[in-house]
């Protein structure tokens, strides 16, 4: 009876879904675009055209719509959004053909655009929920005098433990510019 049960056990283990929600062909899937800080709203619509460009090479596709200084992290010059739609399921039959796999066909090409950093996502079955939420972290030297030096040490010493941690993968730096803060005191 053990070794049935134990058999039971690991059938189940291999047989269910192992996230809480499986992802879904919606029929549509979102390429995030993030650019340098600092770039123009042209330099983020050149790599868009660019990104767009190798979207209208995929045969299921059948239209982008794209927003330039737009993102789910905010509204700013080097960011960008864009939304493809594909054909309907009954001419996707095929498993290549489904959104997993179509992403996964695009991810080795839109990688490699050196411009910016460019990754197509299937969104998630519920909004809200899925691989892209988070949170946002911003570490001060609260104390003002360990200067800029000691502070990058830290920050390099928390994303190397932050990316070892199954619960916080795929953690980066966002790159904005050092601001100083001085408080006057009668």
């Amino acid at each position: 009876m053990f070794i049935v049960s134990l058999g039971m056990t690991a059938w189940l283990y291999t047989t269910v879904p192992t996230a809480f929600l499986p992802d879904e062909d919606e029929g549509y899937f979102i390429t995030i675009i993030q650019g340098p800080q600092g770039v123009s709203l042209q330099y983020t619509s050149d790599v868009i055209a660019q990104v767009e460009k190798e979207l209208l090479q995929i045969p299921e596709m059948l239209g982008t719509f794209a927003i330039g200084g737009f993102g789910f992290s905010g509204n700013t010059a080097n960011s960008g959004i864009i939304f493809t739609t594909l054909k309907p399921w009954d001419e996707r039959s095929r498993p290549d053909q489904s959104v997993q796999a179509i992403i996964g066909k695009l991810q080795g090409k839109l990688l490699s655009i050196p411009e910016a950093r460019v990754f197509p996502v299937n969104p998630p079955p519920i909004q809200g929920l899925g691989n892209f939420s988070g949170f946002v972290f911003q570490l001060q030297d609260r104390r003002g005098n360990s200067g800029l030096e000691n502070l990058v040490q830290s920050m390099g010493q928390l994303l190397g433990r932050a990316n070892q941690e199954l619960q916080t993968e795929a953690v980066s730096l966002d790159r904005k510019t050092v601001a100083y803060s001085t408080k006057a005191e009668d």
